[in-house]
């Protein structure tokens, strides 16, 4: 129970700089429903070891898009004071939604982990952050991860397409949308994984302020962000979290645009 109790105290360590002035009430990603589609496997659980406020080794639980076998997109939060910057493994766990057979009926039994991975890698920070400190600017919150050891997924894994350009204006019709795995706040139930629409958004330069009726919670950093442009799904982003002032909150998220390339 004290190694749960650490690694939770290490997810909080990473949420305080979005969180403040705020209490969530939500349950996981909120008005959400299983993210069952094939696509949405890139998403994945990453395990990230770093020091706890008493100075112990923990892991952080965040969310990672996998775009390619070597590579994935999460948030910088992550991985800033990690072990990973001094070359300690760090695992990856990639799954889908089981189903079974009743009665001549498929019936969705819960998300499952189908593969486990722990490799060394090389985090790229945008310019401007300190990967010794826990503050991260919310424009500067995303990072691209590239392992040392290849994903062994099969040949017909459906990876991520990131968006590596100047987003063009967001509305309706772009489906903008997060998924995301959250162990913590689903620890009732077996839907793991969770997809949702975004249906109240501003787009101010590097971020986008969500205002929807689907909101993030703990647990949800690093989740990927997607939408539909020129007919095609992109990955455009990343969640960092929420934020607030004494008039309201909500949820940040940080768009690629072209500084991962």
């Amino acid at each position: 129970m004290k190694k749960v109790n650490a690694s939770l105290k290490r997810l909080a360590l990473v949420l305080v700089p979005i969180l403040i002035g705020f209490t969530s009430d939500v349950f996981a990603l909120s008005a959400s429903q299983a993210a069952v589609d094939k696509s949405h496997e890139a998403v994945a659980m990453i395990f990230v070891p770093g020091p706890d406020q008493d100075g112990s080794i923990v892991d952080a639980h965040c969310n990672a898009t996998l775009i390619n076998s070597k590579t994935l997109i999460s948030a910088a939060h992550c991985f800033v004071q990690s072990t990973v910057l001094r070359g300690a493994p760090f695992r990856i766990e990639v799954g889908a939604y089981k189903y079974i057979e009743k009665n001549g009926q498929l019936i969705r039994v819960g998300y499952v982990v189908k593969q486990k991975y722990s490799t060394t890698a090389a985090v790229r920070f945008l310019p401007g952050i300190n990967p010794q400190n826990t503050t991260v600017p919310p424009d500067l919150d995303i990072v691209s991860v590239t392992l040392d050891t290849e994903l062994n997924l099969p040949a017909d894994f459906p990876y991520a397409e990131l968006w590596s350009t100047a987003l063009p204006k967001l509305d309706a019709n772009s489906k903008l949308n997060i998924v995301s795995i959250n162990y913590l706040e689903t620890i009732s139930n077996n839907d793991t994984k969770q997809f949702a629409y975004l249906n109240s958004f501003t787009q101010k330069n590097n971020q986008i302020e969500s205002r929807s009726t689907a909101r993030v919670a703990p647990g949800d950093s690093g989740a990927g962000v997607f939408a539909t442009i020129n007919d095609r799904n992109y990955l455009i982003g990343v969640v960092k979290g929420k934020a607030s002032t004494v008039f309201g909150n909500w949820d940040v998220l940080v768009t690629a645009q072209n500084r991962l390339n």
